[in-house]
């Protein structure tokens, strides 16, 4: 199943539109004691503004390909294909990158619960 998911950002006091976030790959599996886990390979073929949001549980990602910069609730982070960071449960963060992006993502969260807020 593919999914689109479309941002947009203020440049000079213009609305552009970003270039979307497809997800290429999902699967949720359940993992025992109430818990699953969900995997998701993400790109966009452009600039893109994720908006400021939270997890349940933390989330562990891996940059295949772009350069990203995460804001964690104010502290600015910039990451490169190969790096890989955790997305801290239920701590505000945002991210951007100028170019196309690529990367692979793990959440762990209640099940029948979204795995993110």
């Amino acid at each position: 199943m593919q999914r689109t998911i479309i941002f947009l950002f203020l440049i000079t006091h213009s609305l552009v539109i970003a270039s979307t976030i497809t997800t290429v790959y999902e699967k949720t599996t359940l993992i025992g004691n109430g818990m699953s886990m969900t995997v998701q390979l993400k790109e966009s073929k452009g600039p893109i503004e994720i908006p400021l949001h939270t997890h349940p549980s933390p989330g562990t990602v891996y940059l295949i390909k772009g350069k990203v910069e995460v804001d964690f609730n104010g502290e600015i982070k910039n990451f490169i294909p190969g790096d890989v960071w955790v997305e801290p449960a239920l701590t505000p963060h945002r991210g951007k990158s100028l170019e196309a992006i690529k990367y692979f993502v793990v959440y762990h969260h209640p099940k029948d619960k979204p795995y993110i807020n």
